[in-house]
């Protein structure tokens, strides 16, 4: 039903709780620690009253489909589209934020409305927002348990509307022995520890 009533008609052909038969180059791998956790389609993570909610397999075609479809009035009429973005539980901060109908609604300071959605299990995750009055749309999308789509996208997000971010630098491979040498305890100046031990061709930072 999901896919006859909302997603085809939203051109989201590449869209399904369950998509079979994709090639192994069209389909994320987890990842954990480095470590495959198999094909997104075969990911045991998202029990049958999430379905729908949750562990939907997509595109970044589709996802761009998807947000085109909410101006465009294909599948939702515009009612349905404008119930969906308004605020129906405020955020208590009085800042005019909230939560929709599976949507997130932030008023930004430049007088425009962003709405968005997230998710993650233990392995994948993603974070969408699109501005309502700008027309400005993020997507991004992990597979692996370290990385946090959301903040991934909110420098994506900075970086659109024109600030400058400091980016991390870049990576540097280590010899075993140089790496093994930065494995230890660490203190920091408010009694805080950092531990770091080799992972793999990396280290593992913990608190």
């Amino acid at each position: 039903y999901l896919r006859r009533a909302v997603l085809q008609p939203a051109g989201m052909t590449d869209t399904a709780v369950t998509l079979g038969g994709w090639d192994d180059q069209r389909v994320a791998r987890g990842l954990i620690d480095g470590q495959d956790q198999g094909r997104l389609d075969q990911f045991a993570g998202t029990p049958w009253w999430l379905l729908g909610a949750g562990g939907l397999q997509t595109t970044l075609a589709d996802m761009a489909a998807w947000t085109a479809s909410l101006s465009a009035g294909s599948p939702l009429s515009a009612e349905s589209v404008a119930a969906m973005t308004s605020v129906h539980a405020p955020s208590g901060e009085g800042d005019g934020a909230g939560m929709g109908y599976g949507f997130g609604v932030i008023p930004t300071p430049r007088g425009t409305t962003v709405i968005g959605h997230n998710g993650s299990n233990d392995v994948f995750a993603a974070d969408w927002r699109h501005d309502l009055d700008d027309d400005l749309t993020v997507f991004v999308a992990s597979n692996h348990a370290d990385v946090y789509a959301d903040v991934v996208s909110e420098a994506v997000w900075a970086m659109a509307l024109g600030a400058r971010l400091e980016l991390p630098p870049a990576v540097v491979v280590l010899e075993p022995d140089a790496l093994a040498r930065r494995a230890g305890t660490w203190a920091l100046e408010d009694g805080a520890r950092l531990v770091t031990r080799v992972r793999g061709s990396g280290l593992l930072v913990s608190s």
